[in-house]
């Protein structure tokens, strides 16, 4: 299940599934995503259109002009597997360097939780306190992936080839990594982030850059190890084929 803010919807089956979450509480929306028996990947914030509805990738306040910093649910859900962005420069098939997406304006969100605990698998990380509360909670993102629109990936749209970006274009890509992994093990990954937390160094670790809004200071910076910017990392396909017990050529 690939997910989007504000909604969520099934990559397959069901392109025009959603649901509205405004009204439920903080455990009713965490019980409502467990109850799906299903691993779902949310961007931090979104950049895409889907069906006439749009939001946008606002950094760590989230585009909401109150002086805070914000995540968004379901990213935040401890039951989801919350997607950051970066920039990523190549050269053939290597990458020259990955930061984090930080357009001053527009980049990946990523922060502590108001409402969502920390979960059991991030136990080992040191979270930050949320840059405007100072209090604790659960950690956003978990991973990252390219998402600047400038570094991001060629669709067709109405039979027209463009190039876009987002952390919306970041959660398919683990999904569509993690189906691949899926296939060729023969059993299905599940929700995996425990095991990803517990070997963090199967993935590329982001190091330089930060989620905050050109000309305030509310955010956070990157950092070695898990941050919320990046998380643990973008996709290491040969460390993600390991943790899960492939051979890889």
């Amino acid at each position: 299940l690939v997910g989007s803010w504000r909604l969520c919807r099934y990559a397959i089956l069901q392109p025009s599934y959603r649901f509205q979450y405004t009204h439920f509480t903080a455990t009713s929306r965490d019980d409502l995503l467990h109850s799906f028996g299903l691993t779902l990947y949310c961007p931090v914030t979104d950049n895409l259109t889907l069906r006439g509805y749009v939001s946008y990738d606002n950094l760590a306040t989230d585009g909401v002009n109150d002086g805070a910093v914000h995540v968004d649910f379901p990213a935040s859900s401890p039951y989801a597997i919350g997607c950051g962005g970066t920039n990523l420069t190549a050269s053939g098939d290597g990458i020259v360097a990955e930061v984090v997406w930080n357009d001053g304006t527009s980049g990946t969100g990523g922060g502590i939780s108001a409402l969502s605990p920390a979960p059991h698998f991030q136990a080992g990380v040191m979270l930050p306190p949320n840059a405007s509360t100072g209090g604790s909670g659960r950690g956003v993102p978990d991973v990252c992936g390219n998402a600047a629109p400038g570094t991001g990936y060629a669709v067709v749209v109405n039979g027209t080839t463009q190039v876009v970006g987002g952390t919306s274009a970041v959660a398919p890509l683990w999904a569509g990594l993690v189906a691949r992994i899926n296939a060729a093990s023969g059993k299905p990954a599940g929700f995996f982030l425990p095991a990803l937390y517990a070997a963090a160094n199967r993935l590329n670790d982001i190091t330089e850059g930060n989620n905050i809004p050109a000309g305030t200071s509310l955010g956070y910076r990157a950092g070695p190890g898990w941050d919320a910017c990046t998380g643990l990392g973008s996709p290491n396909g040969g460390g993600l084929a390991a943790l899960f017990g492939l051979a890889v050529s």
